[in-house]
């Protein structure tokens, strides 16, 4: 009976060796004159398909699909002149193919912020030019301009201006000189002055503790790094389950100033902690250790520990 379990098992795996295996195939092919990496992106974009085209209907669905695909790496990289034709090869189960003519890349041009509602200060506003990173000339990348946007909140946000919101941004495609011209609006609201901490928690934290924590002085111009470093601070003692540390809303305010709320939840107020070893020298031994947390509330562990041993 053994051999011929064996023959079975063989021929079973002998099978599945034999099965065709299907490897992806892309969902289209992509012809045309263009850089390297460009044809690479779009191809990338486009995909493979598991299945192969089994209709000349399916093959241009594909087509179009991938032609879809295509215009948007186009335009995500600064080619707004392309054509595309969208097409399939011969016979019953054809190819589906798209052939592209990029046309020329647009490039920057005049790239500027628009400053909404009363504008921040001059050095703010120096600042903000510099941020985006942008200069004439440059491709006119979508994804460059959307990361110089980016970098300009940012900016607002270190200087104190927390309430800083992105209105729509216009980008202006011309055409007539193949340029991109981003144009930013933002809208700073009003520069934020900090307060102390509200802390909120129902465990056993100390709120003085917590304000001694604090990196900031009352009055001083709002920084996000600020209050980062106390939720740091605070993450680092080890004995909450979690902490959250954010800038009170605008309502708030009380005499121009802004509170920082930081909400605590304490871990579980103890742990035990067992070990066991051996050392041919020192024969067997077994710890143990007891762990208690935050029990003066200001984020403490105390520890006790006992350990029996042969020596």
């Amino acid at each position: 009976m053994a051999p011929f379990r064996f023959v079975i098992a063989a021929s079973s795996a002998a099978a599945l060796a034999a099965a065709p295996a299907f490897a992806d195939v892309p969902k289209a092919t992509i012809k045309g004159e263009m850089p390297g990496e460009l044809k690479t992106a779009i191809e990338k974009a486009v995909g493979d398909s598991k299945t192969r085209i089994d209709s000349r209907l399916e093959a241009r669905r594909r087509a179009r699909e991938a032609a879809e695909d295509a215009i948007a790496v186009l335009r995500s990289e600064g080619y707004y002149a392309y054509e595309i034709f969208p097409d399939i090869g011969e016979g019953e189960k054809p190819q589906a193919i798209v052939t592209i003519e990029p046309g020329p890349r647009f490039h920057i041009e005049r790239p500027k912020v628009t400053w909404v509602g009363p504008p921040p200060s001059d050095e703010v506003i120096r600042l903000g030019q510099e941020a985006m990173k942008l200069k004439d000339g440059d491709p006119g990348r979508a994804a460059d301009v959307v990361a110089a946007e980016g970098r300009v909140v940012a900016v607002v946000e270190k200087r104190g201006y927390a309430d800083a919101t992105i209105e729509p941004r216009q980008v202006v495609v011309d055409h007539a000189d193949q340029s991109v011209q981003p144009e930013f609006r933002i809208n700073t609201g009003d520069l934020v002055h900090l307060d102390g901490v509200d802390v909120r928690t129902t465990g056993r934290t100390n709120t003085a503790w917590v304000s001694g924590l604090v990196p900031w002085k009352k009055g001083q111009v709002y920084d996000p790094d600020d209050v980062a470093e106390l939720e740091q601070r605070l993450l680092d003692a080890g004995v909450y389950d979690s902490v959250t540390v954010a800038l009170a809303p605008k309502d708030q305010m009380v005499d121009g100033e802004r509170p920082v709320i930081v909400s605590l939840a304490d871990r579980a107020r103890g742990t035990i902690e067992l070990g066991a070893g051996y050392s041919t020298s020192e024969g067997a031994g077994v710890d143990a250790r007891w762990l208690r947390y935050n029990r003066l509330g200001r984020a403490d562990t105390q520890t006790l520990t006992a350990r029996i041993a042969e020596i």
